[in-house]
């Protein structure tokens, strides 16, 4: 067999045998050919080439020429690359002028283009075409220029032709691909870097004679230019000097294997990108590395990659050479690699995680039955459906195929491999358009669209990002999950799900062109108008053009509407919306309508009118008077007689009017007018008439809409009006009146509208609906024919929770080479007589003495063995036996008594039965071998003490020991492994193991386990669990059964559900038992928010027969809601209710990023790293540092001692050493620098790119506190204050004349500070003193003399104290210390009394400085003695220079000055730093000020006080200057705060104006303490701690203007703590509690769509619109 490759379609030979990857060369050969070819051909483009002449005259080259008195033009001979091809035509061609289908006079405008043929890489071939419009695809439509066509009313006509580039002439050569090159060539040096040269004004067609008087330019090769042709070039200003070789560009080019248009020559982005594929090729075995490159990383420390992906239930491999970090609390740069080798790997990876539920321990489970091969001619989860008069088509997302059947549902084929390197993934949508026999498939999970023809046969084209290789996007002709796609003609829609847009797309010559998107946004680039709000998930969509405008219909899935809109010039205009609004149903009359201001409402006044649409709904509303004072978050009551109140929302001016008020959609009902969930669409326009059917998925229904064509739409009588709808939920047989679904996914309708196909996506099952009297485009069903067709694979979906089959490997023997028998093998030998006279029977036993193991659980051994120097028939080893070595009481085997030995260790040994490996007179001498245990003994879990061979012979081979006949251990053959056992294959190879002889268990089940069920209602008492429902079977085997025991128990904390072994059983008859399917009683503690429901799965006591749940049912009620959910293997085997039913694997998706490899036709998955801009390089805070390194083996430290580092006044009094202590942030600075939040030590530093101390700014108020010792800390002289800073541990009193004992020593000399010539005599005291006059630090201002003599001398300064006993120059206040004199390990209850820094905010109440409960006293055990003194603490003034001495004090201190800029405020624990303007920064803080500005030089320019904003170390806050600009002062803030004091936790963001004190947006998250919020693009990052279920339901959410949730990381993190974005875009976050667990969802735990439930839009400003409601 044979295949092609992609580009060029080189032919290569396929072997049909597997012979592995590297001996694949033919492919490698012409795939490197192809690899060449494309990267070359892209270093020039694609475009016109020049053609010249012998003598160097330039030729026309693809010109336009007009053919006279024709409306045709001639295109010359010429050449060009077309899609990255050479092309060439040697004769003109001419090409006529089409005019626009029923023009006839007028002025129109041509395009005309060369594209490639389909053998255009074999005989460059052109098929040249022209366009009314222009194509924008410079890779595969070169344009050769355009053509104006003026035809007059008489029928003449006039043409110009234009062959320029400013009518999309596409030109290029060798020197202006250069140019382009070097114009984004990034140069490297000073101010005399070069100006972009363009070398095609340089050097154009001959060289001048001036220079050369004759030259073939096809002949030069060496030479320079004249110099006086280039501009100067300063090269001594270059930092990288030097030229790329020849070698080394093939080398660069040759590594790219899959470059795009944005590849520059020298750019950082192809070394980059050159350093990431070669680097993940060595470290990850990803061999398409650059094809699918992932673009975000979320990234824990500690990280366990064992339990990242179960290894010993799936054949995924770990690489571990991969660095690893751990430890670190702040942010890391850093991942690891995983590749799942298969689906069925994949899906048993993430089913349930191991998590850290203590009590029951979740061990060997496993899920059956969730991907198989299905059997062809199944229906399995139809969905898509699309159909011709003759056959149907349907998609299955859950096994991938697309299948064909006649309409009376006669199996005619499937397909799953329309593209040669990826198979369909998960397809949705379908749609067959019989004009064109165009089959469009929306390849849902491959983020692409598919069109193949109706006989599945020829694929026609792959649309998506990169061709469609697999990946995502967000461009044009790219999409992210469509879903739903239609196409008639030449034109085709697609629903770009993922993405929440439409797009359109035409054909020409045979290739799809992208024409326009339909989106909503709030922005000037929206292209849907008439609604306000976005779509959300579009999945149906269907056009039809009537009365001729073009109609198109799109369902809107999560908003649960169907739009209405007529298309015109790429705008989409909705007349008519159904479903219902904010304002509800059954609206006849609008003039019997009244609305009042809702009670949150600020404004009045505002007059309102309505339109009501034929379906009784409001269809918009006319603000006849704006009101005052209003507000965006304003909502009016809407009321109705004998109608539930509704909601009407605005839209202000800013100024307090209404300018806009609307209804909103988003709502699900079973009332007739109502859609939960809509998505299958049909339309049929005839006799003036559009009908519209729709499946109603979870109302499980189909609906009928109808309408009259005419002009102006939007108007009563021409809207489409509800007729009926079919439908009862269930799976019974269909009758004449009753239709039957389980959610109705997609349908198609018939020409003339008589049948309908429906596809029952859960009753796995097609219904044909057939009307024989009027058909369906009545309002009356008469006549009903409804048949069905169509069955599931029950080997596909019959599955569930089971016990594993474990491993359980254990080694026997170890390995050792040819004839080198080790010593701990042994040799015994018993001698019989034999036959002849002759020669006796000698058996020799080899055998292995170790310590006792245990065979427990196991059923297999495996044995490899390797004989050497055998000659048949002469001499050999004869009959191979094996046997097991039992302990000497063991009831089984036999004793052997050996006659002689040579190393015999025993003189008996009890064996096993023999198990013979190779029989007399065979030649066989290797071999891999696998026995059952039972072979050698009865009972088999039992214990070994040894293994042995046995070799018997009649040949006398004892005494020919010339022959040197031996034997060895070999490693166990893989290849024989990965046939019969792959995942022990994979065990082994992770874990390092060569065993050649080794147990493990391959049949047998695990003798018992547990399976937990946990369920989170969201808050305390927040759920009354009512019943639950279990389907399962307890099989059994030979007569023994398998069993299980169902459990459950309750509590509204983690801690303590984990830790209780009370298991409480449910209400049931004990006499019968627990039944399947019956409903079971939740009798006690069922008021709770978290429920374990707890199955004990038991084996049959021989362990072969195991019990399977296949569905668990909760159900429970909230507020008196009956609420309920389901969990199974998506099969109709659970209750038929109308709550919401999940996979046993469900919930993967939003947690990480799980990748098909691109460009593979194995269904291979990988998980990677997600950000592959750095790797092998990375940097990170650790707990105490600042680590960068520039390859995964080599770390720097930024931070310590040796790098200019001080000791805080902290660490000095703790004897702590330099460094960081839990810093929680950092950034980088334009300069380079970095700021640092180092908030134990209290301060924020910078530092330059070696690490040395530029300045900080330092705290001291956490250590005078509380009581500890008395002692003077540090001594420090800022040069730009001209200030000396004296800490101490404890608040300071000066006593009078306390000056005349202080002086500094330098270099010699003593200088008081009572001299004047040294020191301001007027500005020395107390620093920064507190609202109690307090202060821990003393001060003193020296003069620019003193300055100028300290500077000098900053090595040999001194701070001279007589501490005299008598009144000495500092002692602690009278009033005591700060908090009394409690014990070591204190209780603080921090308020303004206990510390007087900080105020206390009566709106959040105490406890907000160490503690985010309220009234909560907070235990501290920092140090309260210092250096060696072990008594009570001192109030005699110590120092770390005397405490060797005795007593622990002295009479006179000399304390060495820093000098360094260190600028001392009342700063306690930073964990946020942000810059602004020019070089600004401002520090989130917790206390008092809780946000301090200050300028590049640290002087302070504002804060903002507790009052405003808290924040909190142990739950975060962060405050993000929005308006950075030089220019700008950092008023705009974005300010994260946690709920710190308040009972009910609501973490809040604030978009805030810091000069008018306003908030002008503001977004609420119960149950959550916002960690940080960062912007990105025109969202916001938010980062959420869940405190009430210790972490559970973290997650990290982007969010728009609006408040609504655009993407959601659910169940990923802990204790999240850090956030940032990265150069590229890249998320990163670090949680500081350890280990991530597993990959999979840890719990079942309901969370909507991801998305985190709270509210938005409550700022005080109406300057911006809010949030509405987020999540469920």
């Amino acid at each position: 067999m044979s295949n092609k490759t992609p580009i060029y379609q080189l032919e290569y030979f396929v072997p049909d045998m597997i012979i592995g990857d590297s001996l694949d060369l033919d492919k490698n050969r012409f795939t490197t050919i192809e690899n060449q070819l494309y990267n070359v051909y892209n270093i020039f483009g694609n475009g016109i080439l020049d053609k010249f002449d012998a003598n160097g005259a330039k030729l026309p080259s693809w010109l336009i020429t007009q053919v006279p008195n024709q409306k045709s033009v001639q295109i010359s001979s010429g050449k060009g690359h077309i899609s990255y091809k050479y092309a060439e035509t040697e004769t003109s061609q001419t090409i006529d002028l089409e005019l626009p289908p029923g023009a006839t006079t007028g002025t129109f405008s041509y395009y005309l283009y060369a594209s490639e043929t389909d053998t255009t890489s074999v005989d460059k071939t052109v098929d040249f075409s022209f366009s009314l419009v222009q194509i924008d695809d410079v890779e595969n439509f070169i344009g050769l220029g355009g053509v104006e066509l003026t035809i007059n009313s008489d029928n003449s006509f006039s043409m110009t032709v234009y062959n320029d580039e400013a009518h999309g002439r596409q030109e290029i050569s060798l020197f202006s691909s250069l140019t382009s090159l070097v114009k984004n060539h990034l140069h490297i040096g000073g101010p005399d870097n070069p100006s972009p040269i363009d070398l095609s004004k340089h050097v154009t067609g001959l060289l001048s004679s001036d220079y050369i008087d004759q030259i073939d330019l096809n002949k030069v090769t060496t030479g320079t230019l004249n110099p006086d042709r280039l501009p100067q070039i300063n090269h001594n200003s270059l930092l990288n000097i030097g030229t790329l070789t020849h070698e080394q560009i093939d080398s660069l080019l040759a590594s790219l294997q899959y470059p795009d248009n944005n590849y520059k020559l020298s750019d950082y982005g192809i070394v980059n990108r050159l350093q990431i594929i070669l680097a993940l090729k060595k470290q990850s075995d990803l061999f398409n590395v650059d094809g699918g490159q992932i673009n975000s990383i979320f990234y824990t420390p500690y990280t366990q990659m064992q339990n990242f992906v179960d290894v010993e239930n799936t054949t995924a491999t770990i690489n571990t050479d991969v660095h690893r970090i751990y430890g670190v609390t702040g942010i890391p740069l850093q991942s690891n690699i995983i590749k799942i080798h298969s689906t069925q790997d994949f899906k048993s990876a993430v089913f349930v995680a191991k998590d850290s539920i203590t009590y029951p321990s979740v061990e060997d489970i496993t899920v059956t039955g969730i991907s198989t091969l299905p059997l062809a001619g199944s229906v399995n989860n139809p969905y898509g459906l699309t159909g011709s008069a003759t056959t149907i088509f349907i998609s299955s997302p859950v096994d991938s195929f697309v299948s064909s059947f006649s309409t009376t549902g006669t199996y005619i084929k499937r397909r799953i491999d329309f593209d040669p390197n990826l198979n369909l993934n998960s397809p949705l949508g379908l749609w067959y358009d019989a004009s064109s026999d165009n089959l469009y498939i929306a390849d849902t999970f491959n983020h692409r669209v598919v069109v193949t023809d109706g006989s599945m046969v020829n694929t026609k084209a792959l649309i998506g990002k990169s061709g469609g290789s697999g990946v995502p996007g967000s461009n044009s002709s790219e999409f992210n999950f469509p879903k739903s796609v239609f196409g008639y003609g030449s034109t085709f829609y697609v629903s770009d799900s993922g993405n929440n847009r439409v797009q359109k797309f035409t054909w020409l010559n045979n290739y799809p062109v992208y024409q326009a998107t339909y989106q909503f946004t709030n922005y000037s680039n929206r292209s849907i108008y008439g609604v306000n709000q976005a779509l959300s998930d579009p999945r149906g969509i269907v056009a039809t053009s009537f009365a001729g405008n073009n109609f198109l219909f799109v369902a809107d899935y999560l908003n649960h509407r169907v739009l209405c809109g007529i298309e015109t010039s790429g705008i989409y205009s909705v007349y008519q919306i159904l479903g219902e609004n904010s304002t509800g149903v059954g609206i006849s009359n609008a003039s019997f309508a009244t609305y009042l201001p809702s009670s949150t409402s600020y404004g009045s006044g505002a007059v309102f009118s309505f339109s009501t649409s034929v379906n009784g709904t409001i269809s918009s509303i006319l603000v006849s008077s704006a009101g005052a004072n209003h507000r965006n978050t304003d909502t009016y009551v809407f009321q109705y007689p004998g109608q539930p109140s509704g909601i009407i929302y605005l839209s202000t001016n800013g100024s307090g009017g209404v300018t806009t008020a609307y209804t909103e959609y988003g709502i699900s009902s079973n009332n007739s007018l109502a859609f939960d969930h809509p998505q299958g669409l049909a339309v049929s326009s005839s006799n003036q008439t559009i009908s519209l059917i729709i499946s109603d998925t979870d109302n499980n229904r189909i609906i009928k809409y109808s309408g009259v064509s005419g002009t102006g739409f939007g108007a009563t009588n021409n809207q489409l009006a509800y007729q009926y709808g079919i439908g009862t939920v269930g799976s019974l047989p269909d009758s004449s009146t009753n239709v039957y679904f389980e959610r109705p996914a997609n349908l198609t309708i018939q020409s003339g509208f008589s049948t309908v196909f429906v596809s029952d996506s859960l009753n796995n099952r097609i219904h044909n609906l057939t009307s024989t009297s009027f058909g369906f485009s009545t309002n009356i069903l008469i006549g009903l024919a409804a048949t069905t067709f169509g069955i599931g694979d029950t080997s596909l979906m019959s599955g569930g929770v089971t016990l594993d089959k474990p491993f359980a490997y254990i080694g026997i023997a170890n390995t050792f080479p040819v004839a080198t028998q080790p010593s701990d093998w042994y040799v015994g030998e018993v001698i019989s007589q034999g036959t002849t006279v002759q020669a006796d029977n000698i058996d020799r036993y080899s055998y292995n003495i170790f310590d006792q193991i245990s065979l427990i659980n196991k059923d297999t051994i495996a044995v490899a063995l390797s004989t050497i120097n055998e000659v048949f028939p002469g001499q050999s080893l004869g009959k191979i036996d094996c046997y097991l070595i039992l302990p000497d009481d063991h009831s089984e085997g036999s004793a052997i008594e050996f006659n002689l030995s040579n190393n015999v260790e025993r003189s008996t040994i009890r064996i096993s039965r023999l198990v013979t490996i190779r029989q007399t007179g065979s030649s066989l001498t290797n071999f891999n071998a696998f026995f059952d245990l039972s072979q050698f003994v009865d009972n088999i879990d039992i214990d070994i003490v040894g293994f042995g061979f046995k070799w018997s012979t009649t040949t006398n081979w004892a005494n020919a020991d010339y022959l040197n006949l031996g034997w060895y251990l070999p490693s166990f053959d893989s290849s024989v492994l990965n046939t019969n056992y792959p995942k022990v294959l994979t065990y082994r190879q992770s874990n390092g193991l060569k065993n050649p002889i080794f147990s493990f268990n391959a049949n047998r089940y695990a003798q018992s386990s547990y399976f937990v069920f946990r369920f989170d209602a969201g808050s305390p008492n927040a759920a009354n669990f009512d019943y639950v429902i279990f389907n399962f079977s307890t099989p059994s085997n030979e007569g023994n059964p398998s069993s299980i025991n169902f459990y459950y128990r309750t509590s509204n904390y983690l801690d303590s559900l984990n830790a209780d072994k009370n298991f409480l059983q449910y209400t049931y008859d004990p006499d019968i038992g627990i039944v399947s399917g019956e409903s079971l009683q939740i009798s006690s503690n069922f008021n709770a928010r978290y429920i374990d429901i707890i199955a004990q799965l038991s084996a049959s006591s021989d362990y072969q027969a195991a019990p399977v749940i296949s569905s668990i049912s909760l159900y429970y009620s909230i507020h008196s809601n009956n609420l309920g959910i389901i969990y199974d293997t998506n099969v109709n085997n659970a209750v038929l209710v109308q709550y919401p039913r999940q996979q046993w694997n469900q919930g993967l998706s939003t947690n990480i990023r799980i990748s098909q490899v691109p460009n593979d036709n194995t269904q291979s998955y990988q998980i990677g790293i997600l950000n592959t801009s750095n790797i092998g390089k990375f940097e990170y805070l650790s707990p105490s540092n600042l680590i960068i390194s520039d390859s995964a083996y080599n770390e720097e430290l930024l931070v310590d001692a040796n790098n200019g580092l001080y000791l805080s006044p902290y660490q000095v009094f703790a004897s702590l050493p330099a460094g960081l202590l839990n810093p929680q942030h950092y950034i980088k600075r334009s300069s380079g620098n970095c700021l640092i939040s180092d908030t134990d030590n209290d301060r924020v530093l910078e530092i330059d790119g070696d690490g040395q101390l530029v300045k900080a700014i330092q705290g001291n108020i956490k250590l005078p506190r509380s009581t500890r010792d008395f002692v003077v800390l540090g001594a420090y002289y800022n040069t730009n204050t001209l200030q000396i800073y004296i800490t101490f541990s404890q608040y300071i009193a000066l006593p009078q004349n306390y000056a005349e004992k202080l002086s500094i020593y330098v270099n010699g000399n003593i200088y008081p500070l009572t001299d004047p010539t040294y020191f301001d005599q007027n500005d020395r005291g107390l620093f920064n003193i507190n609202s109690n006059s307090a202060s821990a630090i003393f001060y003193a201002t020296v003069t620019q003399t003193f300055d100028t003599i300290i500077v000098e001398n900053s090595n040999n300064s001194f701070f001279q104290i007589q501490n005299t006993a008598v009144s000495p120059p500092f002692s602690i206040p009278s009033s005591g210390r700060s908090d009394g004199f409690d014990l070591e390990n204190e209780t603080i209850n921090y308020n303004n009394t206990s510390f007087s820094e900080f105020s206390v905010n009566n709106a959040v109440g105490f406890g907000t400085i160490l503690d985010y409960s309220t009234g909560i006293a907070v235990t501290s055990f920092d140090p309260t003695v210092f250096g060696q003194n072990t008594s009570t603490p001192s109030d005699v003034l110590l120092s770390y220079t005397e405490i060797d001495k005795s007593p622990p004090y002295s009479n006179f201190y000399s304390i060495p000055i820093q000098v360094s800029l260190v600028f001392f405020e009342n700063i306690f624990k930073p964990i946020f730093v942000d810059n602004f303007g020019s070089e600004n920064i401002i520090v989130t803080t917790v206390g008092n000020n809780a946000a301090r500005a200050y300028d590049s030089d640290f002087n302070a320019l504002y804060t903002l006080s507790l009052d405003t904003f808290s924040f909190n170390e142990k739950l975060g806050g962060s405050i993000y200057v929005m308006d950075k600009l030089p220019t700008e002062m950092g008023n705009h803030l974005l300010v994260a705060e946690p709920s710190i004091g308040v009972s009910t936790i609501v973490g809040n963001v604030y978009d805030y104006n810091r000069n008018t004190g306003t908030i002008s947006n503001q977004f609420s998250y119960k149950g959550f303490d916002t960690v940080k919020a960062l912007p990105v693009d025109n969202d916001f990052l938010i980062l959420l701690y869940d405190r009430q279920a210790s972490g559970l339901r973290s997650k990290l959410i982007r969010v728009g203007q609006d408040g609504r949730t655009n993407y959601a990381l659910n169940n990923l993190f802990t204790k999240p703590v850090s956030l940032r974005i990265g150069d590229e875009g890249d998320y990163y976050v670090t949680d500081t509690t350890g280990q991530i667990g597993t990959i999979f969802e840890r719990q079942f735990i309901p969370d909507g769509s991801g998305n985190s439930t709270g509210t938005g839009n409550t700022g005080n400003n109406n300057n911006n619109n809010g949030g509405g409601l987020i999540g469920p």
